[in-house]
């Protein structure tokens, strides 16, 4: 997300897409939570619930549109996010646990 306000139409339609979007994905994030607050379902109890951000790891992505269906683009989407996810798994990984399925550094970066 980008902390300059937008002033040209481009931008701010940008920055309604990146809302909506987020509105979303925030209310079903915490429809899941509240399901297993209460219990819900017994396959929530069992739900663990994170957020990854791929910002650092992409260059620029807060100035890209949501409807960006370009492959160079989902490519570098992919390649960002599975680095960031990597990253995201050694911070949050207990002490001497290991990952079901390693990530190798030429597979983050194709």
């Amino acid at each position: 997300m980008s902390d300059r306000l937008p002033k040209t139409a481009r931008d701010i339609s940008r920055r309604i897409e990146q809302i909506q979007f987020n509105a979303t994905l925030n209310s079903e994030i915490e429809a899941l939570k509240y399901g297993k607050m209460i219990g819900a379902a017994g396959n929530l109890r069992r739900l663990r619930i994170g957020r990854i951000s791929a910002h650092e790891e992409f260059e620029g992505l807060a100035q890209e549109s949501a409807g960006n269906l370009d492959w160079d683009f989902l490519e570098r989407l992919r390649s960002s996010g599975r680095v960031a996810a990597d990253l995201w798994l050694r911070q949050d990984m207990p002490q001497g646990a290991s990952r079901l399925v390693p990530l190798a550094a030429d597979e983050a970066a194709s």
